[in-house]
């Protein structure tokens, strides 16, 4: 019945003025949302670990471009938003992924396949960023068409084109 009550839990601040109001208010406000992949039983735990691997990986070998920060521009890239996107997308099973260091190599030839892209290849909104994109050698911030390159990369839809290719 969705008009059932349902316990929820809150959490009570005693303030003695109006500066900690808007002090709690802040800090508040300035929360970040929860992913849905860090949600309990939201997902298998063995594909939350190389999911989290390849992804701690990949903010290693570029911690100057990759953060945590959700608000970030291009060609940043949120690690957060990232690692939520392979799992929503369900890319591990739609790439038959079995472990971390598949989904970090995948994920690195998108790179490059992208950081092959011409400068008249990118959209004009897209071009300033491109300098800096350069500079880290990461090019996954800049657009959301790594993924669709990503699902692309499988073995299966390797087959997939080769079939194609070989048809007259």
């Amino acid at each position: 019945d969705p008009l059932k009550d349902i316990p929820v839990l809150i959490e009570v601040f005693p303030v003695e003025n109006e500066k900690q109001v808007k002090d709690w208010f802040l800090e508040i406000n300035k929360a970040e949302m929860v992913q849905e992949i860090d949600l309990p039983d939201k997902i298998a735990p063995e594909n939350r670990r190389i999911i989290d691997v390849a992804c701690d990986a990949l903010h290693n070998q570029y911690p100057d471009i990759i953060t945590t920060n959700n608000r970030c521009r291009a060609p940043n890239l949120c690690i957060d938003k990232f690692r939520n996107t392979l799992f929503q997308e369900n890319v591990l099973e739609k790439c038959n992924i079995l472990n971390e260091d598949e989904l970090l190599s995948r994920i690195l030839r998108v790179n490059k396949k992208l950081s092959s892209k011409k400068h008249n290849q990118w959209p004009k909104g897209l071009r300033r960023n491109l300098k800096k994109a350069h500079k880290n050698n990461f090019y996954l911030g800049l657009t959301e068409d790594w993924l669709e390159e990503l699902l692309n990369d499988s073995p299966a839809a390797t087959k997939v084109n080769e079939v194609k290719l070989s048809k007259p």
